[in-house]
């Protein structure tokens, strides 16, 4: 299992997407700039075909668009060699875990990626592809995470198929993000990302709780997470 979180904490920058190729990139660049150890994009097939940079809730295989423009995930890569991503494949057709692993295997990136994904389904057959690659729990596989957590039947289980878990602070009445929870996850070598607003206090909280990753949206609240995390940017 690769395993290629550099820092304690990280800071994993929320990129929703802009429809020209250079526009992305200028974010990108910039995100990296002011010191995000990740960048999070989501990214789909355009007419079956082409994996494409994506937003993450645009689930249309074609949003209007010739595809003129468009930044595709072998640009992306090869556009920032040497830079951390978290790529969030926003649809679960068959043929996408195929097309997008042969792209990571062929660009020599899968060290450098971390994948997640509402749809279980693809993870799985990714991850039967890339075997060694880094994945997030899916958002149903989360919750039942924290359900046997609850339950103490967590304690039972000895085999733990990804190597992050990706979550609100809340989800319902449910406090996903506790200090049980993450002692837990993190003492079987699961790293914990958190989606957070600018919002100091939360940061300070999630911090004590004892997450490794903030997800954020904002590139201007980066260099306050660095000042909090104590780290230089």
């Amino acid at each position: 299992m690769i395993d290629f979180h550099q820092t304690e904490q990280e800071v994993i920058l929320q990129i929703p997407y802009n429809h020209t190729r250079a526009d992305m990139i200028h974010e990108i660049n910039e995100a990296f700039g002011n010191g995000a150890d990740m960048v999070r994009v989501g990214v789909r097939l355009f007419d079956n075909e082409i994996v494409i940079v994506s937003s993450e809730w645009e689930h249309s295989s074609s949003s209007g668009d010739n595809g003129v423009g468009l930044l595709t995930l072998a640009e992306l890569l090869d556009n920032f060699p040497e830079k951390f991503f978290n790529l969030s494949i926003v649809e679960d057709k068959p043929q996408m875990a195929d097309r997008y692993a042969g792209i990571l295997t062929g660009r020599n990136a899968v060290g450098r990626v971390l994948t997640s994904s509402l749809y279980g389904k693809v993870l799985h057959e990714f991850k039967r592809q890339l075997s060694d690659a880094v994945t997030a729990y899916s958002f149903i596989r989360v919750v039942g995470l924290y359900a046997l957590y609850r339950s103490g039947l967590i304690y039972f289980k000895r085999k733990f198929s990804a190597k992050v878990v990706q979550t609100y602070e809340m989800v319902g009445p449910s406090y996903i993000a506790s200090q049980g929870f993450i002692r837990m996850l993190k003492s079987r070598g699961i790293r914990v990302h958190v989606f957070v607003e600018n919002n100091d206090i939360a940061v300070h909280r999630l911090l004590e709780q004892g997450v490794t990753g903030l997800i954020i949206k904002d590139i201007g609240y980066i260099h306050r997470l660095k000042e909090i995390f104590k780290l230089p940017i």
